[in-house]
């Protein structure tokens, strides 16, 4: 289970509002996340599809093994301060 609160996951993934497509396309495949069925409109909307499956799957883990959600909202959050 991830260490952070829903409303946490979804304060991070917000953050992604700030990118562009082709940086979130470098984030999906940086995180596993290219075959995963995620919106493919808008920014916003491509945020809220990571956050959503974040939510789905609490399990997940990455390729090290590390929970994914922990690993994604620290990489998140690391990268706004």
């Amino acid at each position: 289970m991830p260490a952070f609160s829903r409303k946490t996951i979804l304060a991070a993934t917000d953050l992604l509002e700030n990118r562009i497509h082709s940086d979130l396309n470098r984030f999906e495949l940086e995180y596993g996340l290219e075959n995963e069925p995620l919106p493919r409109g808008s920014i916003r909307d491509r945020a809220t599809g990571i956050a959503r499956y974040l939510l789905a799957n609490p399990h997940a883990t990455d390729e090290d093994g590390r929970n994914l959600t922990d690993v994604i909202v620290e990489v998140l959050v690391r990268g706004a301060m």
